[in-house]
């Protein structure tokens, strides 16, 4: 059986004199770094290009029947991993470095280590769940791929995405969890029926899309899995509040939105429907949001529909503006839009937000020089 460890060596020293300048770091991870290797195990390695030379010192060769590869990691990808925008955190987190080309090299590879058991800390648990909640978002395009593929008549295709589909849930409960699997793909369910935040049926929805035979029913079962771990998401997220105050969230938001409301009124004015509706929506859903954040310290997010935060926006009597289309034309929407504008206007100064609003060029002059 093949040693490797000196097959490490030999690809290290190789490296060192090839491209001592252009290599910052080298290291290996998986089931060698973790000391559960078996006699068929692979080795895996990674290096950090310094220059665009370093590409060169790739390779992937199969040694007594074991698979190598040596493959490069950009510092931009490195940080990606670092920052859980991939489920590969795990490379960069549970890997030994072999070779550092300099102290600061080092120091910054350590620094990306250090930055995944920040992430892992309960005072980053808001910066997870949106983590959490961008991932499961992901799953619905491969929902209605496996849509596409039942009308096809495609049931090799529509594993593959219900494979995708468990493999954006398993990291998303990861996520949800702030930890990361620290095993392959397989090996690591274990890792995830063992997470303490999980959909109660998790094990029976994994299975049923294993050993289920029937496309239609595959599909339900993932949809179930997603809505399941979705929920489980939200309840979490209402569970994380922030301190929050109506100054900290509008601060500046009336001026900003002050040239959307005249845009609609604009285009009210000159027949153009879709710039007015368009506009109008943005205003009524970022507003909605704004306010449920401002009362309840909870970010609304693509998982939520737009009913989970209206609540506040009409507590306040603002006019729903669809409803005024609807109803009235472009005229009632521009009438709409006035009252909005003049009613948010009176709700933020009762709120003690202050509003940037002057009369003349010399009063917003004055202002400037006592800034």
């Amino acid at each position: 059986m093949a040693d490797v460890f000196k097959i490490a060596d030999i690809i290290v020293e190789n490296a060192k004199a090839k491209y001592a300048d252009d290599i910052s770091i080298i290291a290996y991870y998986g089931s060698y770094a973790a000391g559960t290797a078996t006699v068929t195990s692979d080795m895996d390695f990674f290096f950090i290009p310094r220059t665009r030379e370093a590409h060169k010192a790739s390779i992937q060769f199969i040694l007594d029947r074991i698979g190598f590869d040596f493959w490069p990691i950009s510092w931009e990808r490195a940080g990606k991993i670092a920052s859980f925008d991939t489920e590969l955190v795990s490379v960069i987190a549970e890997s030994r470095v072999l070779y550092s080309r300099s102290d600061d090299e080092l120091a910054r590879f350590n620094g990306l280590r250090e930055k995944i058991a920040l992430l892992c800390k309960p005072e980053n648990r808001t910066v997870m769940i949106g983590k959490a909640v961008d991932n499961i978002g992901k799953c619905y395009i491969h929902l209605y791929n496996m849509k596409e593929c039942i009308m096809k008549n495609d049931p090799i295709s529509c594993r593959f995405e219900a494979l995708k589909v468990t493999k954006s849930v398993m990291f998303s409960l990861a996520l949800l969890n702030q930890t990361y699997f620290s095993t392959g793909w397989g090996k690591s369910m274990n890792e995830v029926l063992s997470l303490p935040l999980k959909p109660k049926n998790l094990k029976e929805l994994l299975d049923g899309i294993t050993l289920s035979a029937d496309c239609i029913q595959i599909m339900k079962i993932c949809d179930k899995l997603v809505s399941s771990t979705k929920s489980l998401i939200l309840t979490e997220q209402k569970n994380t509040r922030q301190d929050v105050t109506y100054s900290s969230i509008f601060n500046g938001y009336f001026e900003e939105v002050k040239s959307s409301f005249n845009k609609i009124i604009s285009a009210c004015d000159h027949g153009d429907q879709d710039t007015a509706i368009y506009t109008a929506h943005q205003v009524q859903h970022e507003l909605s949001s704004f306010l449920k954040l401002s009362e309840t310290g909870i970010n609304s997010t693509n998982l939520n529909i737009y009913a989970d935060f209206n609540q506040s926006y009409h507590n306040f009597n603002f006019p729903d503006l669809f409803t005024a289309f609807t109803s009235g034309g472009l005229d009632g929407l521009k009438m709409a839009v006035i009252e909005l504008e003049e009613k948010m206007r009176r709700m933020l100064i009762n709120k003690e937000v202050h509003l940037n609003e002057f009369r003349d060029t010399s009063e917003f002059e004055h202002f400037l020089h006592g800034r």
